[in-house]
């Protein structure tokens, strides 16, 4: 039998990698595992950091995305890269809200109301407003919605945003409330008291 011929040897694929540090992508950013075939150099940032890098200079090989962003950049023909069905990070959005529990006790009772975030298109924003509009039948146009670096308020947005008219959004500036949230930083949105999350109870 003639001598079987040896198979060259696949160069390995250098890849970049960014991502949270989350008990699902530990141990590859720990090197305790790594991807058949890839020499992957693997870092990780905060969100915040990851998200501009990624969408602004593209400068990773393979990156956790903001499923917003990439939605609006891909919806627009801009995105450089393409999803895979990989969520590494998983949380309920209900426990993100933070109330005045001298004012707020239902979640209809933010009608009118102003609601503070950090960007208007992040996906956490995103998931809060569908909670309250399909959950608990508060649609964005009735909250006023008022929009803030947490520590910059002139902070350069991610990822230009065409927003639906009917809803009210305004930029945070210098004003009163801004020197109530160093006074609880806990609390993300303005001049909040204590963590309700509308005790956490699925509507009826």
């Amino acid at each position: 039998m003639a001598a079987q011929p040896i198979p060259e040897r696949v160069p390995m694929i250098g890849l970049s990698l960014v991502c949270g540090r989350y008990d699902r992508t530990a141990a590859l950013l720990d090197g305790r595992t790594t991807i058949e075939g890839c020499n992957v150099t693997a870092v990780s940032l905060t969100p915040e950091e990851t998200f501009f890098r990624v969408f602004t200079q593209h400068e990773f090989d393979v990156a956790e995305l903001s499923f917003s962003t990439y939605l609006m950049q891909t919806a627009r023909g801009e995105c450089q890269y393409i999803a895979i069905p990989a969520f590494v990070s998983r949380a309920f959005r209900h426990s993100g809200f933070y109330v005045r529990s001298d004012r707020i006790s239902d979640p209809a009772d933010l009608r009118g109301k102003r609601v503070g975030v950090p960007e208007y298109q992040v996906t956490a924003a995103v998931w809060g407003r569908g909670i309250l509009q399909h959950e608990y039948g508060v649609p964005p146009s009735d909250i006023r919605w008022i929009v803030g670096a947490w520590n910059n308020l002139g902070a350069t947005k991610k990822c230009l945003l065409a927003r639906r008219r009917a809803c009210t959004l305004s930029q945070l500036t210098k004003c009163r409330c801004h020197s109530s949230w160093r006074k609880v930083r806990s609390t993300p949105f303005l001049r909040l008291v204590r963590h309700l999350a509308f005790k956490i109870r699925p509507p009826t």
